[in-house]
Formats: structure tokens, sequence, C-alpha cells
């Protein structure tokens, strides 16, 4: 491309150096990257001593009425005579009003 640009095109032709130029830039655009292969999923979490894990779960996306249901029916399930301890994590997000 450099020596046609600054060739006469009389010696050297412009369009098909510019043709070639234009194909190179495509494939690389185009070039295929290798996905990356997936990540195992990490192992369940162990017991604490002296404890055993009765359920596990994950739900995502839930709006309040469906957090307070799901906690509902985790409490539904457990015996009166069971200790239970609930393990949570939560984010909170709002839909963003500015966009």
């Amino acid at each position: 491309m450099k020596q046609a640009l600054g060739s006469d095109e009389h010696v050297v032709q412009l369009a098909p150096a510019l043709k070639s130029a234009q194909a190179k830039a495509v494939r690389l655009l185009i070039e295929v990257v290798k996905p990356l292969p997936p990540t195992a999923a990490p192992p369940p979490p162990k017991p604490k001593p002296g404890r055993r894990i009765v359920e596990q779960g994950s739900q995502q996306n839930l709006d309040l009425t469906a957090a307070k249901d799901l906690l509902i029916q985790l409490g539904s399930k457990m015996r009166t005579e069971q200790t239970i301890r609930l393990d949570l994590e939560w984010i909170i997000e709002d839909e963003d009003s500015s966009t």
C-alpha cells in the first residue's frame, strides 16, 4: 500500500492495492476468536461443623412480592423442632430512569 501511494499510478496501480488493503482489513475485523472454555462451577459450600445442609437454592431477579413469597415458602418447610439458620446474599437494583 505504501509503495502504491508513493509511486506513479502508471507504474503501480492504486485500485488493486486499495482492494488488497481493504480485504486484509476486513479479514482482521471478521477473524473469529476462539471462545473461552466454560468455567467449572464452584463446589457447593460445606456445612459448618455440627450442621448439615437441609436445602439450598438460588433465585435471581425477584421483585419484592416474589422475595416475600420465597421466604414464606422456605419457612413453611421448617419443622418446629428444627433450629434453622439461613444465609442470605442480595443485590437490590433499581431501574435507571436517566436513560
